[in-house]
């Protein structure tokens, strides 16, 4: 289905051997192959990096500017590893008010 904003929308349709369809639908496998190659990686691969995160961040010491940024970066990551969606606005502001916390009276 295609949005024209002159003409509205418009819809098409393919006969199965049409080769346009048949063009359409290899790229769309062949997207979703690259997609689960790329998640597989990614799930492979996260848990060591992390925790070469967590470990530069350990080695910083309290005292440096850098280790509230890195302490932030730490809990967002972790956060974002636990669930299948992204961290909300909400749950970014609760985590860097403990790292950076606010001038201003806390919202009710």
């Amino acid at each position: 289905m295609t949005v024209n904003k002159d003409r509205g929308m418009t819809e098409t349709w393919h006969l199965p051997d049409c080769p346009g369809h048949l063009a359409n639908r290899i790229f769309l496998e062949d997207s979703a192959r690259q997609v689960q190659e790329e998640q597989a990686w990614a799930e492979g691969v996260f848990p060591g990096a992390f925790q070469r995160v967590r470990e530069a961040a350990a080695a910083l010491t309290p005292g440096d500017p850098a280790a509230s940024i890195a302490g932030a970066l730490c809990e967002l990551v972790q956060t974002q590893a636990e669930r299948a969606g992204c961290v909300t606005l909400p749950e970014w502001v609760r985590i860097l008010e403990r790292y950076f916390p606010p001038h201003l009276p806390p919202l009710d």
